[in-house]
């Protein structure tokens, strides 16, 4: 929302436009965090997502300019969207896809730069290009073999959240 503030205008002779957005309060979502994934018997939860940590690092670390990838959806997905990240966010599932933009409409959060990919990531990561992001975060079903060939796609493409506690340390 833009407002034009007249008083000031007719002060000082110049045109006082005012950004007022509301600022993502990681904080405050991580404490009533959204309930996004299906538990298998219909009941939605908030328990499947990434740890308070990661979020952190994600939220601090991630910058409007940067092309990102991820493997599942939830809370992470939020995160990179309201950070203005190039997001593409693969997921099997529409009706998480659905619940993630319903949630980022009411609170804010401008969802136009994340593309969703609505399939299975064994099927999708190895067509990307292999060097279009800067960062993948490998997140939804653990299974090794999944992970570890998601690992392999993606590895080339950029830094993993484990390369962030390597460059601190």
């Amino acid at each position: 929302m833009l407002r034009w503030c007249p008083e000031r205008h007719r002060s000082i002779g110049c045109v006082d436009m005012i950004r007022s957005l509301p600022k993502f309060d990681l904080q405050a979502m991580l404490s009533d965090p959204p309930k996004l994934h299906d538990d298998g018997r219909g009941q939605l939860i908030s328990d499947f997502r990434i740890d308070n940590r990661t979020c952190f690092e994600l939220n601090h670390r991630l910058k409007a300019d940067l092309n990102t990838l991820e493997t599942g959806a939830g809370l992470s997905t939020m995160i990179f969207a309201a950070k203005g990240c190039q997001h593409t966010c693969i997921t099997p599932l529409k009706a998480e896809v659905d619940r993630i933009r319903d949630y980022c409409r009411s609170a804010n959060i401008d969802t136009s730069n994340v593309k969703f990919i609505v399939a299975p990531s064994s099927e999708i990561i190895h067509q990307l290009p292999r060097s279009a992001f800067d960062l993948v975060l490998i997140d939804g079903c653990q299974r090794f073999f999944f992970c570890f060939r998601r690992f392999y796609y993606a590895a080339i493409c950029g830094q993993t959240p484990q390369d962030w506690r390597d460059a601190d340390n």
